[in-house]
């Protein structure tokens, strides 16, 4: 039905996406401790906080994607198999 070799490629992508986002987010801060601190006690800029629950997000996402399609493949082999 679906691609399952596609569904990997952009599951890959959008980790990579959700990897960046939050690098990208922690590194608004000065420092990164700084900018975790910063998390925590909610004084980071608004824009920081948004590209960390981004990249969070989209990384979980990708994983989803990912492990959706690896059990998919892992389903379709052993019906191939038996």
């Amino acid at each position: 039905m679906f691609n399952l070799g596609l569904i990997r490629s952009l599951s890959i992508g959008v980790l990579g996406l959700g990897l960046g986002l939050a690098f990208y987010g922690f590194m608004a801060s000065p420092s990164f401790g700084a900018g975790l601190a910063a998390f925590f006690t909610g004084k980071p800029t608004e824009f920081a906080i948004w590209l960390v629950v981004g990249g969070v997000a989209t990384l979980a996402a990708g994983a989803v994607g990912l492990a959706a399609s690896s059990a998919r493949l892992r389903t379709v082999s052993r019906r191939a198999l038996g």
